[in-house]
Order: structure tokens, then C-alpha cells, then sequence
């Protein structure tokens, strides 16, 4: 792991507390730490991942993200959940994405990385449901409101949270695939991600946090105009779906200060930018794991 974060709230070492080792998979980093059942994450490191990599050095990252997890907690940790990318089959572990970690499409994760003798149990679920699940609980969220979360990552990323649980059912269960929507040539996903913003900017990836701050009229016109078009391909998705809050996050939501007045003009609801970063999606992820324990007994998927 090549970089650690300060631990978020006080660990209990007295073994009254419960702990799940996470795994936040993305586009271009993982991420991943030890979570315990009152919120408090310790171990926190990320490294970064080439998704078009041998299934070989893909589950070789995985391993050791999820080895690096369970030995950051405390006491022995109940289970282990990752969070991936859809498409993906959560309930049996398969990834099903093609474009990006093809070389692992269909592999019995839990099964492939072979650390199921340092673990009982093994949990997937969706990222940005996770990121979700973190804002609503423990970030900028709110969990008596029924809220959109969206996260502008390599892709873009949209969930439907209400009292701290996922939203399904009707107009819901379309929100986790927002990205898959059509515009123009291309698709949201490319459009509102940090690869569209990139596009936008005619900059790279590697280069964007640099050009965000790079305030000129054209740059300042370009994060305006990303602002509002994402409100309105929002608006009609926060009518549909009864939502009374917005929040975003993700790492184009960097840019939150400067495309975050059109996003709120061309909106109905409030609207608020994510404040846990990288540690939403592995608190969301740990509360997945503990519902997971308590509804089904350690069944594998969710």
C-alpha cells in the first residue's frame, strides 16, 4: 500500500466492538482499511490498480488490499466486504464489467484470491451504493431524508438512500444505472465522471486537479456549463424518484466550489458536496457487512 490516512475516530481495543476489513474497488485505486460497527476506521491506505491488468496481478492487488485490511483491525475481524463497480453479480462475487477488469469477468472473487482461511465470510456490494451508505450515516447526509448520491469518479456513480438503506423498488431501481443512460454520441458516464470533466478542460486525468484551479474565462465557462448540464440530467431523476437532497462526491466533486452553483440552480432540492472522501464508500461498505451478518448469517453476496 503506498499511502496511509489518519484513522478516523478512536478504535476499541477492549473486543466490545464488532470490525469488518474493506475494500473500496475503483477505477484506478483501491482502497481499503478496518471499519468497526460504531463508525470508527483504522488502517486506512490505498495504492492504485491498472484495471486493464492480467487477472494474475488483479487478484494479487485484491489479495493484498484485503490481507492489508484484516491485519489493520484490532481483533479478529467477522467478515470481509468489497465494494466493485457494476456490472457485477454481488450475490456470488462474479464481476461482469468488460471494458474495465475483463480479465477477471466471471471469476468467483471470494474463491480466486484465496484468502478464505484469514476470513469466514466475504460480502460484495455496488461502490457507489457504499459511498452512499457513508455520506447518509456518518458524512454530510441525512438519513431522515430520502437522498440521491452521486459520485463523479473514473465513471459516475448514482445511488438512493433512505433511513441509512438502499432505495428499491419503481423509479429507484434505475439509479444505479444512470450511467449506462445515453447522451449524445456517447453516455452520462462519459460525460459526468472525471473523465468527462477531463474532456471538458482538454486535459488529462492526471493533470485535472491541476486545471481545475486553473481559473480562466473559458475554464470558468466549461465547470459552469458541466454544473448545469448535470442538474439537468438530474432534475428529471430527483422528480421521479420523490428525492428531497443531492449529495456529490467522487474526485471531480473537487470542483464542487466551481461548477456547484449551476448544479444547485438547475435543481429543485438542496444540494451538498460529500465530506468523508475516500472513507464513505469503506464506512458504507462495513455497513453493508453488518446488515449482511445480522439479516442472513454470513450468506456471501448482497
Amino acid at each position: 500500500m503506498v499511502s496511509r490516512s489518519p484513522d478516523v475516530g478512536e478504535p476499541d481495543v477492549t473486543g466490545l466492538e464488532r470490525w469488518a476489513a474493506v475494500v473500496d474497488v475503483g477505477g484506478s485505486s483501491l482502497k481499503c482499511g478496518a471499519v468497526s460497527d460504531s463508525g470508527a476506521v483504522t488502517g486506512e491506505s490505498s495504492a492504485s490498480i491498472n484495471n486493464a491488468g492480467s487477472a494474475e496481478q488483479l487478484l494479487e492487488n485484491l489479495a493484498s488490499a484485503s490481507t492489508s485490511a484484516l491485519e489493520a483491525a484490532p481483533v479478529p475481524c467477522e467478515a470481509l466486504g468489497i465494494a466493485f463497480p457494476a456490472p457485477f453479480d454481488y450475490s456470488n462475487g462474479r464481476p461482469l464489467l468488460k471494458h474495465k477488469f475483463g480479465s477477471i469477468y466471471g471469476l468467483d472473487l471470494a474463491q480466486s484470491m484465496r484468502i478464505s482461511a484469514a476470513v469466514k465470510h466475504t460480502f460484495f456490494c455496488n461502490d457507489a451504493v457504499a459511498a452512499g451508505l457513508g455520506e447518509a450515516v456518518h458524512g454530510s447526509g441525512d438519513s431522515s431524508l430520502r437522498q440521491l448520491m452521486i459520485t463523479l469518479g473514473t465513471g459516475l456513480g448514482a445511488c438512493l438512500i433512505e433511513g441509512g438503506v438502499p432505495v428499491t423498488g419503481g423509479e429507484a431501481d434505475d439509479v444505479p444505472n444512470l450511467y449506462l443512460r445515453r447522451l449524445g454520441s456517447g453516455t452520462a458516464d462519459d460525460a459526468f465522471s472525471a473523465r468527462g470533466l477531463a474532456s471538458r478542460l482538454q486535459t488529462t486525468m492526471s493533470d485535472l486537479p491541476a486545471e481545475i484551479r486553473r481559473s480562466n474565462t473559458e475554464h470558468d465557462h466549461q465547470l459552469d456549463q458541466f454544473g448545469r448540464d448535470l442538474g439537468n440530467f438530474l432534475a428529471p431523476v430527483v422528480e421521479a424518484t420523490n428525492t428531497e437532497l443531492v449529495v456529490v462526491g467522487g474526485g471531480a466533486s473537487a470542483a464542487f466550489d466551481l461548477f456547484g452553483e449551476a448544479l444547485v440552480q438547475a435543481l429543485p432540492v438542496e444540494v451538498r458536496r460529500a465530506v468523508l472522501g475516500s472513507s464513505a464508500a469503506l464506512l458504507g461498505t462495513a455497513s453493508h457487512v453488518f446488515a449482511q451478518l445480522e439479516l442472513s448469517g454470513g450468506v456471501r453476496g448482497g
